[in-house]
């Protein structure tokens, strides 16, 4: 017999909003200087080189899903430019991630520091959903880099991902940060996880912004729909609670974590 887990988190933020609704990514572009080409994403120089702008974009998947046509990124001349997007994705799970590239001429994508996916090159772009890469990564938040060049002709970037035994999709805006995301994250125990302690002290990673008091509130119990609710619920000053009752065998419980912001952006219950 065992006793397991489900995890539940949402984050209550300013004025009630519920996560990011769009992405916030940063972004530079370059563009060659007279006389020279891009044939190689080396040939930009990236962090090296003087980008012509930077700025941040809130909607990747605005443009049919190509990033470097996103309205924020201010356009780009026809020929012998780049990109290069940095921040950081949240991964919702734990596991290993497939990432596609898909781009015209050639790009980079970076998790952590890590190559995933080598699409360099001058070409034009793959099917969809393109080049793939696989990393095993926990849940939570994750450093992204991707870079493209334009040498001539057609021009694209997309990013798709797929979740353990899941489809690609497109990486959401919702995904996507220039800073630490704000919400709470890594829970422990994991969602799903079984033969926990009778006594479990459940822990999380606070977001960026939570309150120092009072910001988070948990919900556990043994009904799905209470916690779903947010029926009840303990504030918490700390990133961690004791579950104060003896677990049951064989019994499926339920919890949840909502992060409030500090001031002046504080949720008013």
């Amino acid at each position: 017999m065992c006793k397991k887990l489900i995890y539940f988190v949402s984050f209550v933020l300013v004025l009630g909003l519920v996560g990011n609704v769009s992405a916030d990514l940063n972004y530079e572009y370059y563009e060659a200087p007279a006389g020279e080409q891009y044939t190689l994403l080396a040939d930009v120089g990236f962090g090296v080189a003087t980008p012509v702008r930077t700025g941040i974009v809130t909607s990747v998947n605005a443009a049919a899903g190509s990033w470097i046509e996103a309205p924020d990124v201010g356009g780009h001349r026809a020929d012998d430019y780049a990109f290069r997007f940095t921040g950081y994705i949240l991964v919702p799970v734990t596991g290993s991630i497939t990432f596609y590239l898909r781009s015209d001429d050639g790009s980079h994508l970076y998790i952590d520091g890590t190559l995933v996916i080598d699409n360099d090159g001058a070409h034009g772009a793959e099917a969809p959903p393109g080049d793939a890469g696989t990393i095993s990564l926990t849940a939570g938040p994750h450093t992204i880099e991707v870079t493209q060049f334009e040498r001539g002709g057609g021009e694209s970037l997309y990013v798709n991902w797929a979740m353990p035994g899941q489809a690609w999709e497109p990486v959401p805006d919702s995904a996507l940060y220039s800073k630490p995301p704000v919400k709470a994250h890594d829970p422990n125990p994991a969602d799903g996880a079984g033969d926990v302690a009778r006594t479990p002290t459940l822990t999380w990673t606070p977001g960026e912004f939570a309150a120092p008091t009072n910001g988070h509130k948990v919900y556990f119990g043994e009904s799905f729909n209470d916690v779903n609710d947010a029926a009840g619920g303990i504030a918490q000053d700390a990133n961690s609670y004791t579950v104060p009752e003896t677990l049951d065998f064989g019994q499926t419980y339920y919890w949840r974590v909502d992060e409030v912001n500090a001031p002046p952006t504080s949720h008013i219950e």
